[in-house]
């Protein structure tokens, strides 16, 4: 199966915004990827502007591989129930696909594919060793009894693990990135946490920040045990 996906931000400003295509050709055992990703409209910033942004002046960025077995079952699938439409009826993102030998369109559920495609691209970064495999400390204290929990994630091999050791399913991966990183956290960080909740590090830095939701402390913990 061939696919041929073109993205692109509409309406967020420099140096954030930018635009990639996806050329994939899926078989039995792994997937071909061209990869080609660029950084738009920067010419109306200056030098400065984008790096105190966090970005270098050059973030443009391709690749040629390819992704394994996992990503050729997972995406095979994926590709064969899609909605196509010639119009977007979303303001703020294009995502076109031509899949195989069909009419090519604008996907209709932009937010599915939006997700669905970050993922591809963070797979692309850790095989490319532009990223590394995502790594989230935790800290988890209940009435003075206090609990250190990591967890891995390798997009490229689809496979994540807590405290090293313990598989977590992809699905139940996905929903504690949602708890975590949508959550609201308070304000103040610290390098000893000692209060009950749930706390998380993001970064690897040692500064954790406290889940402010009970219920999404609960099922933080619940998801991580």
């Amino acid at each position: 199966m061939k696919v041929i996906v073109s993205y692109q931000t509409l309406q967020l400003p420099p140096p954030y915004s930018f635009a990639y295509t996806l050329d994939i050709n899926i078989d039995n055992d792994q997937v071909l990827i061209n990869f080609d990703q660029e950084y738009l409209n920067r010419d109306t910033l200056n030098e400065e502007e984008i790096l105190n942004e966090g970005f270098t002046l050059d973030d443009n960025f391709s690749w040629k591989g390819t992704l394994g077995k996992v990503w050729a079952d997972y995406l095979g699938k994926l590709f064969e129930d899609v909605t196509l439409q010639d119009v977007s009826s979303d303001e703020g993102l294009y995502i076109h696909m031509a899949i195989g030998n069909g009419k090519p369109g604008m996907v209709l559920d932009t937010d599915f594919w939006d997700y669905e495609l970050q993922e591809v691209v963070q797979a692309i970064y850790e095989a490319a060793k532009r990223e590394s495999m995502m790594h989230l400390d935790f800290v988890f204290i209940e009435d003075g009894d206090k609990r250190d929990i990591t967890l891995d994630a390798s997009f490229e091999n689809r496979k994540a693990r807590v405290d090293g050791d313990q598989p977590l399913g992809w699905d139940d991966l996905r929903k504690i990135m949602s708890l975590a990183y949508n959550e609201e956290y308070e304000e103040n960080t610290s390098k000893k946490p000692a209060s009950d909740g749930i706390w998380v590090d993001f970064d690897g830095q040692g500064d954790f920040y406290r889940v402010s939701s009970k219920s999404v402390q609960s099922e933080l913990v619940d998801l991580l045990s």
